[in-house]
């Protein structure tokens, strides 16, 4: 008798301490701060679905790396265009290809600049986005217009004042 009622004391202590365990697991997952702007994985496939896009809507797809300085240096541009223009018709997307072990870098970076629509094409997953975007090989940072079946490319940085004029050009 004894020993069952020891062993049953045993048992009670090991539950509760699972059962604390869990709840402070829960607690501490439920107090983690989701990003505002999180990533979507996507694959070059997805990509082209958005750049084939044949409506009156203008899309602007800004190509870009972590580690491309001019890449960054652009990016608040789009970004107080994206604000400034949210009841045009026009839908920004950012898409970035580095290599997945830098995506916790790249994430605090889209947040911090406040980038909706950010997407994650990994480099491990960006095969054929060459065939979609030829203009990749010669560097980036890439944006690219498409309105109503139109495509145009701008490869390298955009100034402030040309991506203005171009957005300005593109919609009514």
């Amino acid at each position: 008798m004894k020993k069952i009622l020891i062993l049953l004391v045993v048992s009670f202590f090991f539950t509760q301490c699972t059962e604390k365990e869990k709840s402070a697991t829960t607690q501490t997952e439920t107090n983690v701060e989701k990003p505002k702007f999180p990533l979507r994985y996507v694959a070059a496939n997805e990509v082209n679905t958005i750049l084939e896009t044949n409506n009156d809507s203008l899309i602007v797809v800004n190509i870009w790396a972590e580690w491309c300085a001019p890449c960054k240096a652009e990016i608040p541009s789009f970004v107080r265009f994206q604000n400034e223009m949210k009841d045009k018709k026009v839908k920004f997307y950012f898409v970035n290809i580095d290599k997945t072990s830098v995506r916790e870098t790249v994430e605090k970076f889209t947040n911090s600049s406040e980038m909706n629509n950010s997407l994650f094409l990994t480099a491990e997953n960006a095969t054929g986005i060459s065939t979609l975007v030829p203009e990749i090989l010669q560097g980036i940072p890439i944006t690219i217009f498409v309105k109503n079946g139109k495509r145009e490319n701008h490869i390298g940085m955009l100034q402030e004042s040309d991506l203005q004029t171009k957005l300005q050009s593109m919609l009514p």
